[in-house]
């Protein structure tokens, strides 16, 4: 599946998020002057712009807000009440598991300072621990 930057504005992405999103993918179609991007080249790039630290919190909201709509994107949109609510559902819960995932690479960043100022600290004092720490 093909997606155009205009398609992305029209998800919710700002001009610059998008021209950020899609700064580094290389178009697979080019028609007149439309720019056609892949799809899961685009979610991949939300995701590593998500992880840059360097981004605010409600831009991160924005941006999963973003994937989200692009991972239900490609569903048909004759869809019956029931199955309608359950979509509604299931986005959801994909945002949660997105938000989820966010923190477990947050808490895994934290742990890997606190080994390194631990480790430093060591050295630092001239102790010999007593047990190996492994990582």
């Amino acid at each position: 599946m093909l997606i155009t930057r205009k398609k992305l504005i029209s998800l919710g992405s700002s001009q610059y998020q998008t021209r950020m999103i899609t700064k580094h993918l290389k178009p697979h179609v080019i028609k007149n002057r439309t720019y056609f991007y892949c799809y899961e080249e685009v979610i991949q790039a939300i995701v590593e712009r998500r992880k840059n630290n360097r981004i605010r919190h409600t831009t991160r909201e924005h941006l999963i807000e973003l994937e989200t709509k692009l991972r239900h994107l490609d569903q048909s949109e004759s869809k019956s009440l029931e199955l309608v609510k359950l979509d509604q559902i299931l986005a959801k819960g994909t945002e949660a598991m997105i938000r989820v995932r966010d923190h477990f690479d947050q808490l895994d960043q934290e742990q890997k300072k606190i080994a390194q100022n631990w480790k430093k600290h060591l050295e630092k004092n001239n102790i010999v621990p007593f047990f190996v720490v492994s990582q």
